[in-house]
């Protein structure tokens, strides 16, 4: 871990532990249940095409503001409305890099923990504060999850080389086997063919 991500965790981490000194009061309702904007932490397994990125429990929850400009808006939809202890079975999109490369995001049983910061809080005093403080948290949190993920996806999850299996660079065009530079460098040595599709 670069120290660019170290720095975007570490101010993640601190300013959500402020947000949970500062919220004293909580103005949540049965009746709404989670609101746009609520702070809150979640049970749930994370996969990004079919492997486990990341696993959260009430020890550990995920941390998020319900804000599309923190988190995307599919998830943020799904759990507006839902009350604390409820579960959403299964909530997924789909990530479209610029290269073309598609990434299907799945969460299963996201249960709502708890709230740490509500949108419409008793004593409003210091709410300008806290969202502000949310804001940041959560954009810090995202960005070090976000690189990580990113790093994961070109490490432990890319595609390998058939041949002697370290990362590869792209398939050949004719049976679709991944290879790396090296091992194609005289072509396929099962179709033949000397045409490669970079990733």
């Amino acid at each position: 871990m670069n120290i660019v991500t170290r720095k975007f965790l570490i101010l993640g981490i601190t300013l959500l532990l402020m947000i949970s000194i500062l919220t004293t009061t909580q103005a949540y309702s049965d009746i709404n249940g989670i609101e746009y904007d609520d702070v809150i932490d979640v049970t749930c397994d994370i996969y990004m095409d079919s492997e486990l990125v990341g696993e959260f429990t009430e020890l550990a929850p995920f941390r998020f503001q319900v804000n599309e400009y923190i988190v995307n808006r599919i998830l943020v939809d799904a759990v507006i409305g839902l009350k604390v202890g409820e579960t959403k079975s299964y909530i997924t999109w789909l990530i479209d890099y610029q290269n073309g490369t598609i990434t299907t995001v799945e969460y299963f049983d996201t249960t709502i923990y708890r709230i740490i910061v509500d949108s419409t809080p008793e004593k409003p005093i210091g709410r300008g504060v806290i969202i502000a403080l949310s804001v940041i948290g959560g954009l810090g949190a995202a960005a070090g999850f976000g690189y990580l993920a990113y790093k994961a996806r070109k490490t432990v999850f890319a595609k390998k080389c058939v041949i002697c299996k370290i990362v590869a660079v792209g398939t050949c065009k004719k049976c679709g086997r991944t290879f790396c530079e090296r091992c194609y460098s005289n072509g396929c040595p099962y179709c033949k063919s000397r045409t490669m599709l970079k990733f």
